[in-house]
């Protein structure tokens, strides 16, 4: 599925890769343990319990290049949990018409189009809102971090749940199942820990320290760019859990027009462009699984 590179762009590639592996080997530990230090130095122990009392607010990412976020944007509201704030980033887009929804408690924010990628739609599913999460991720304000992509559907009490068994087993990283067109798919796991899809997640706002890769899409395993981030974190030393729940906390069906979700369904949709029907061009990471 991956597209052939020329020989020399491969070697490139691999050393790249290389070196950014080396390189987060080591800085991402240090990141974790900054983090760490600063968290405690301002919140713990004295002030943590009035810093985070009984509704911490979660600040949720929400990456998109400009397609109908409705569902997703419903699915938010509708939550049980509403101590919150959504972040909408618009990757060469500006996602103005979504304020309206609750003024104050939803964002929008534009970054200007750029490319650290090929133009294949393979590596743009890879790689594509690398820019537009990391720019989230500066301007989160809040306790906790989830992401939810535009095309995403949150369970009414995804956020409570996540955050009850998060603050149980004081876990700094937690992860759910998600129904991915009728499939659960297993979790990964890195470092002898398990984690969930995307759309599962929730994490410490002090490990927004760890960004996106923009170069993931060089990589020949775990290329995807939230596998990659999860994946770091879990060698960094993040306590990270994957829950069973007996229901998704996500739910992930094919946008309308199309049969598949994930790698397969922006594919798809790459090739109804190439007969002539409108097409993106971006990637907002729906379905990656």
């Amino acid at each position: 599925m991956r597209p052939k590179r020329k020989w020399y762009l491969a070697i490139l590639d691999w050393l790249i890769t290389a070196f950014l592996f080396c390189w987060y080997s080591v800085a991402d530990r240090v990141r974790l343990r900054l983090a760490r230090r600063y968290y405690e130095y301002q919140y713990y122990p004295e002030n943590a319990p009035e810093h985070f009392g009984a509704t911490p607010v979660v600040s949720i990412i929400m990456p998109t290049i400009g397609r109908d976020a409705t569902k997703a944007i419903d699915s938010v509201l509708a939550q049980t949990y509403k101590n919150w704030e959504l972040i909408i980033v618009g990757d060469g887009v500006w996602p103005c018409e979504y304020t309206h929804y609750e003024y104050g408690k939803i964002r929008g924010h534009k970054i200007d189009k750029v490319r650290h990628y090929p133009v294949h739609c393979f590596y743009q599913w890879l790689a594509g809102p690398c820019r537009a999460i990391n720019y989230g991720l500066s301007r989160v304000r809040g306790d906790w971090i989830a992401r939810i992509d535009d095309d995403d559907v949150w369970h009414p009490r995804h956020l409570e749940w996540a955050l009850e068994t998060a603050t149980k087993y004081n876990e700094e990283f937690v992860s759910f199942p998600i129904d991915l067109n009728g499939q659960w798919p297993e979790p990964y796991t890195f470092n002898a820990r398990q984690v969930g899809a995307v759309q599962s997640w929730l994490y410490r706002s002090y490990l927004k320290c760890f960004r996106t890769n923009l170069h993931c899409w060089r990589k020949k395993w775990n290329a995807v760019n939230d596998i990659d981030l999860s994946e770091r974190m879990a060698w960094a030393g993040v306590k990270m859990c994957y829950f069973i729940s007996p229901e998704p906390h996500a739910t992930i069906k094919p946008r309308p027009g199309l049969t598949e979700v994930g790698i397969k369904g922006w594919l798809q949709e790459g090739e109804q462009n190439a007969r002539g029907q409108e097409f993106s061009g971006g990637n907002t990471g729906q379905g990656r699984q």
